[in-house]
């Protein structure tokens, strides 16, 4: 098996549901490197929230500690079920998948989503809460900094950038799932490319909403006078939305991967399946005692 967890978490995916699921990065690592690279992955979201904010020597010992609990609750529980999900999309590779099809194995993952959500917001709460003001005013300039950066590096202000940028995201996405790519499918994906040139704005706004939305949220749940369900539920409520497609933007997303697989040879649909079914082994692997 050769999954390559630098080629998944490289860059943001266009099949958002499956990469949120996938929250704590590294599940479909290389073979050889799957259980060290799952077992790291509390390392990494812990470098990923020292990015936005600096914390406290206990803050840091809490958010350890959280995020410890947070992976023995997904190898326990979530790594069984996305299995399946992946031992399942795997008797499906080789037949046909119109965008209805696409959209509905997609939505399959939501409930992925939201479970990693109600565990996420049990265990960030008292973190949030932990924050002082002044730990708040440099999350929110560091939020604002991250997306100046992430609008730039995806070309956002430059057409032609943006274009370059979306087809060799797409075509890496593909080659990951079905190999090298045939002409075909490239002109496909620079097809639904120039498609969505006029969407670049729209997805910036969106992200800037949910990360406005975050820090509302946050601000919200640190009050001691709520209640902690009712935080819990206030952060669970802002996943929910923040994990949400605009229908424009999920049904793009699906004609674009069911585009893809109608113009893919039986070799290219076999390597799919052996590439779910080794993803499959893997977290099967990481879930055994």
């Amino acid at each position: 098996m050769t999954n390559k967890v630098a080629e998944v978490g490289r860059r943001p995916a266009r099949w958002r549901g499956v990469i949120i699921a996938l929250t704590l990065g590294a599940l479909l690592g290389a073979c050889s490197l799957a259980q060290t690279a799952y077992n790291q992955s509390p390392t990494l979201a812990s470098w990923w929230v020292g990015r936005y904010v600096t914390l406290s020597s206990e803050q840091q010992q809490a958010l350890d500690g959280a995020l410890t609990r947070l992976l023995a609750w997904h190898r326990q529980t979530e790594l069984p079920q996305w299995e399946a999900w992946l031992r399942g999309q795997a008797e499906l590779a080789t037949a046909e998948a119109d965008s209805a099809k696409v959209c509905q194995r997609a939505e399959a993952l939501r409930p992925r989503a939201l479970a990693w959500g109600q565990a996420a917001a049990a265990e960030a709460l008292p973190l949030l809460r932990s924050l002082s003001n002044e730990q708040m005013r440099q999350l929110r300039q560091r939020v604002a900094q991250r997306q100046a950066e992430w609008e730039d590096e995806q070309g956002l202000t430059n057409p032609k950038r943006w274009r370059e940028q979306r087809m060799e995201t797409t075509t890496e996405r593909a080659e990951l799932w079905y190999g090298e790519l045939n002409e075909a499918q490239q002109a496909w994906i620079a097809q639904q490319t120039d498609a969505q040139t006029g969407e670049a704005a729209e997805w910036a706004a969106q992200r800037r909403a949910k990360q406005s939305a975050f820090l509302a949220v946050a601000m919200a749940v640190r009050d001691p006078a709520v209640p902690a369900e009712q935080a819990q539920r206030t952060l669970r409520a802002w996943w929910e939305q923040a994990i949400a497609w605009t229908p424009q933007a999920q049904q793009s997303s699906c004609n674009t991967w069911a585009g893809l697989h109608a113009r893919a040879s039986a070799a290219q649909r076999e390597h799919l399946k052996n590439k779910l079914l080794s993803f499959a082994e893997d977290a099967r692997a990481l879930h055994a005692p």
